[in-house]
């Protein structure tokens, strides 16, 4: 596990709090920000059924906090917490304040690195750490609004629109059926980074999070899995459970032309019970019918 490819950088939290509103005061104690950013692969695997290229590999989320723990243990910090996506911190402004990046139109942070290609973890310590960076000022990216043009939900055109964000509908149950239609991963979204100027450049990655088998999920794959969780229990996609994923792929298949109504019926038949599954492959066999996709 020590050899993932990372950056670090250290901030204090004195410093973090000057340019946030939020203070969860049982972090009172917190004195350091160890902040750490681990690039994943930024080039799209063809020809496969696949997800997002942050959930190519093993969960971030399993391997990064492993690694912060061994991190903190070879630091000999006293009183510390990982943490990983989801904390009380906003791991993008602590990337950004601690020198490793910017933050981009696409409200994504980009390492001076890696690009956005990257997974963010931190340790919080009671530890004064020297060498912590004293004054640091937000910046953005170099505003080429590339990102802001290309999302084909605009959901980036007057800030960012969470409800019309591909990758947060793939994780949603959204009757905007409509904005589904341009879903061509089944799991996340790439298009605001694969068109990024900062993310030409080709990544050096851990290999952990290199695309796997698992990553390759079609429906005669999920119609073989018997038990969801236990299947994806390595996987970052893990939590949003079977019948999203279902949804998911069926919607990706759609948008390609790689599905058939009567195939659709099945599924429709399936889980016709789950009122919000059927009523979108409903409004999908609609489609279908009036040659829309």
């Amino acid at each position: 596990m020590n050899d993932l490819v990372y950056e670090k950088s250290v901030i204090s939290y004195e410093n973090y709090l000057k340019h946030t509103e939020k203070n969860d005061e049982r972090y009172n104690w917190v004195k350091s920000i160890i902040v750490y950013i681990f690039p994943y692969p930024n080039e799209t695997v063809d020809g496969k059924h696949s997800p997002a290229k942050f959930a190519y590999g093993k969960d971030y989320h399993q391997v990064i906090k492993s690694f912060l723990d061994e991190e903190a243990k070879c630091e000999k910090l006293e009183r510390y917490e990982t943490l990983v996506d989801i904390s009380f911190l906003n791991e993008k402004l602590c990337a950004c304040l601690s020198g490793l990046g910017v933050i981009g139109k696409n409200t994504l942070f980009i390492s001076n690195k890696f690009g956005s290609s990257v997974l963010i973890g931190e340790i919080v310590t009671d530890k004064v750490i020297d060498n912590a960076i004293k004054t640091s000022e937000l910046k953005m990216c170099i505003g080429c609004n590339i990102c802001v043009k290309s999302c084909p939900n605009d959901a980036l055109e007057f800030g960012f629109d969470k409800n019309k964000c591909l990758s947060f509908l793939s994780q949603k149950v959204s009757y905007d059926f409509s904005l589904y239609d341009n879903m061509k991963t089944y799991f996340g979204c790439d298009i605001c980074q694969d068109v990024c100027p900062m993310n030409k450049k080709k990544n050096d990655f851990n290999d952990v999070f290199s695309y796997d088998e698992k990553a390759n999920l079609d429906l005669k794959k999920m119609e073989k899995i018997d038990d969801y969780k236990e299947f994806a229990k390595d996987k970052t996609y893990s939590w949003i459970g079977h019948l999203k994923m279902l949804r998911n792929i069926i919607v990706v298949k759609c948008n390609n032309n790689d599905i058939t109504i009567d195939e659709i019926n099945k599924y429709q038949k399936k889980y016709g019970n789950i009122k919000w599954f059927f009523d979108h492959l409903e409004y999908l066999k609609g489609k279908m019918k009036n040659g829309k996709n």
